[in-house]
């Protein structure tokens, strides 16, 4: 949300300036709050602490994290922290 505030070419500068990380790491960060299924509340418990893996699972394909997110909530499980590829 803050980057559609801000006019063209100000993001990265904002980045630089104001965040205490790479324009890489913001950009994954925003992958993972404008996820569909990663960024709902009601998710979050079932969902790995790593904003790493977090944004792995981002890359994933929606059927693919649909149908695993189901498994891991169905049997209480939670998800690894080093999740790179999807299962399936």
């Amino acid at each position: 949300e803050a980057k559609a505030d801000l006019d063209h070419g100000q993001y990265l500068e904002m980045v630089k300036t104001n965040l205490p990380f790479s324009r890489q790491t913001a950009n994954k960060l925003m992958a993972v709050a404008s996820h569909p299924m990663i960024s709902n509340d009601a998710h979050v418990r079932h969902l790995p602490s790593s904003w790493g893996t977090l944004y792995e699972l981002t890359r994933w394909e929606e059927p693919e994290l649909k149908r695993t997110s189901r498994h891991h909530i169905a049997w209480g499980d939670f998800w690894g922290d080093s999740v790179t590829k999807s299962p399936i």
